[in-house]
This record gives C-alpha cells, structure tokens and sequence, in this order.
C-alpha cells in the first residue's frame, strides 16, 4: 500500500504566481525516492520542480496534449527508450508521427515527431528508414529547420548501399539546401561523387550540378563547382550542363584567363573523365579561343600562354 500524501493549499490565494511556486515546491517536501504526480498549469511550474526537487518518478497531468507535449520534449523518456529495435515501438512511434503531422498548429509536438524520424534514420532496417526519409520530406513544409538538424545523418543516408534510400536521401538533401548552406553541402556530395558507385554517380552528378545552378552565390563559385562534378563524372554529365557552363564563361570575360587556367588544369588531372566524354576541340576552350595563342609540351609540361 503506497501512502497518498494531499496538502491543502488555500493559503497561496495572496501570494504572487513566483511565491506560489517556491511555496509549493518547497511544501511537497519531495525527496529522490519520491513518486510525484503533478496537475500542473505552466511548463514553469515543472520545470522549477524538476530543477530543485529530483524524484525518482514524476507523472505529469494536463488537458492540453499541447503543453504535455511541451514538458515532454524537455523531460519525458518514453519516446527516446521506445526500443527502435522492435517492430512494436517502431509502429507506436510511427503511429504517434503520423498523428502528430495531421495537426494543425502544433509546432513543439512537430518538432518532437521530427526528432523520432531523426532516430529511424539510424536505425538498421531500411524500409524504416525509407520511410522516415519520406516523411522528413513532407515535414519540410512544416518545420524546415527541426529538419535541418538532422542533415548530417540524412547526408549519411546519401551513402548508404541500398539505391532506393540513397536517391530519396539524395532528394531529401536537395529540399534541405539554401542560400546559407549551399556551400557545405556541395562539397560533401562532390567529395562523395568521387567514392560512388558508378551507377549512382549520373544521379549524383546531376543533383549537384542542379543545386549549384539553383544556389551558386557567384560566377567564379560556380565555374568551380561545375569543374570539380565535369572533373570526377565528366562522362555522366549531360550536355545540357557543359552547354551551361560554356554559356556562363562565354558571358564572364572577367574570368576567362582564370577559367582557361582551370580547364588545362582538371585535363592534365582528370584526363580520362573529361577528353573522353569530350573531344578539347569541341569543350569551352573553343569559346575562349581567341585567348589562346598556343599550347605545347615543354620539359613533359602542358605551357599555356594567355593573350
């Protein structure tokens, strides 16, 4: 039998809300082996209690899902000791995300679902994680930066060696990008693109050179980028994209020398991905012909001269 302790507490009808809680905290007299269960108006309220007065269990009551979800976030271990690893938790915790985004206005109970998908992206099962990748995609409209903090595990995701959740990871991170972090996360995906299967380097290529398209904050930025994708996946590339490229040097004259350095650089680097998709004849060093007075070897050295 469990001893119910009541108290009476008429006596903070004259006292400030502060008073109130300092007044109640203190009168509970709770100790760590205490079990306390809490009817409760403000999120304050708790956490003044959690901070001052360690229990061993407390049990929160209110009528708002909303501020429950609140408290929960902060101090609640239900959501994060639901074992991932049974098939039981996953679909409650599944079930609870689902519920959660067909709410309206409820931004701390999103934020909180967005976290669990956060979670089924490291879990081994890879329809779990095809699905959390998914749902982060809807959630974007919601709460883009609760999904922003997830971006280095969903990156992972670009890795992995199933090819589904590679391309919906790769979509995923995509949707992520923006002005801000355009340039982090195009060199994480270029230096992946060096590592890649072959057969996802086409998929690859193709997004970063979209995002670089669609974000790049300047000229010579761009010229860069589209250098290193043409350099590490040339023969992926479609031709849409040297015809882009051709189109912003051709229209950079402020750049010409600089780019026509960099093309003779990534040929004698990155020989076979560039000469083979594409003869030199017909690559942007045609467009910037009238620059080139001429090229030989000398000493085994390309030497370029510029006018």
């Amino acid at each position: 039998m469990v001893d119910f302790h009541e108290k009476v507490w008429s006596f903070l009808k004259s006292m400030e809300t502060e008073q109130k809680v300092e007044k109640i905290v203190k009168a509970g007299e709770v100790t760590e082996s205490s079990r306390v269960l809490v009817s409760f108006s403000s999120e304050a309220f708790v956490d003044r209690l959690v901070e001052s007065s360690p229990s061993q269990l407390l049990l929160i009551v209110h009528d708002s899902l909303f501020m429950l979800a609140c408290v929960k976030e902060k101090y609640d271990k239900v959501a994060t000791k639901t074992e991932s690893n049974k098939n039981a938790g996953n679909a409650i915790l599944y079930e609870c995300v689902e519920t959660i985004m067909a709410i309206e206005d409820t931004s701390s109970l999103r934020v909180l679902a967005i976290n669990i998908l956060g979670r089924f992206l490291s879990n081994r099962d890879n329809n779990i994680r095809y699905v959390a990748l998914n749902m982060l995609m809807k959630a974007i409209a919601f709460d883009d930066q609760a999904v922003q903090r997830h971006r280095v595990t969903i990156l992972e995701c670009v890795k992995d060696p199933d090819a589904s959740i590679r391309k919906r990871a790769l979509e995923l991170v995509s949707l992520l990008v923006n002005e801000n972090n355009v340039k982090q996360l195009t060199k994480e995906l270029i230096d992946y693109l060096e590592i890649s299967d072959e057969d996802f380097k086409e998929d690859l290529s193709a997004k970063i050179c979209s995002i670089v398209e669609k974000f790049s904050p300047e000229k010579i930025w761009y010229i860069d980028q589209m250098l290193k994708v043409l350099s590490e996946a040339g023969k992926f590339v479609k031709d849409d994209v040297w015809h882009a490229l051709i189109v912003v040097i051709s229209n950079a004259s402020e750049l010409h020398g600089y780019t026509v350095r960099a093309l003779y650089k990534a040929v004698l680097t990155y020989s076979e991905q560039i000469s083979n998709r594409r003869p030199l004849s017909e690559w942007p060093y045609g467009a910037l012909g009238n620059m080139v007075i001429c090229w030989s070897t000398m000493w085994g050295c390309l030497v370029l001269k510029i006018q």
